[in-house]
């Protein structure tokens, strides 16, 4: 699933949608801190086609969307902030990264803070 999936960063160690805690309404950012990055969670990533294929046959697994969906909206724990699902096909975290934090480096084994929650600007 992490070749289909293709996040930029994992967080690991975390317990099962632990990630859904970095975003929050629809007019609001999660800030979080990666080591000495701040980043700004927004909102649950569209998946697209690609996690719908095998990643080294490019095989379609038939009804993919459907069953993770499907699955998806089963298991989402109650305190998941449901405004930016208007489809359950979201998974991980689209974030940004604010221009004073900028050049900064992340590095495997970072510790990873919920700083909190602001109005996006």
């Amino acid at each position: 699933m992490r070749r289909r999936l293709r996040p930029n960063i994992e967080i690991g160690d975390v317990p099962p949608f632990w990630e859904d805690k970095l975003f929050a309404e629809a007019d609001e950012v999660v800030r979080l801190k990666i080591g000495k990055v701040i980043f700004e969670g927004m909102n649950p990533c569209q998946r697209c086609i690609v996690p719908t294929r095998n990643s080294g046959t490019k095989e379609v697994y038939p009804n993919f969307q459907n069953v993770f969906t499907a699955k998806r909206k089963e298991t989402m724990p109650d305190w998941v902030k449901r405004s930016h699902f208007n489809h359950f096909y979201r998974l991980s975290i689209n974030t940004r990264v604010p221009a004073q934090a900028g050049e900064k480096i992340v590095r495997i084994g970072d510790p990873v803070k919920i700083i909190g929650v602001s109005k996006v600007c």
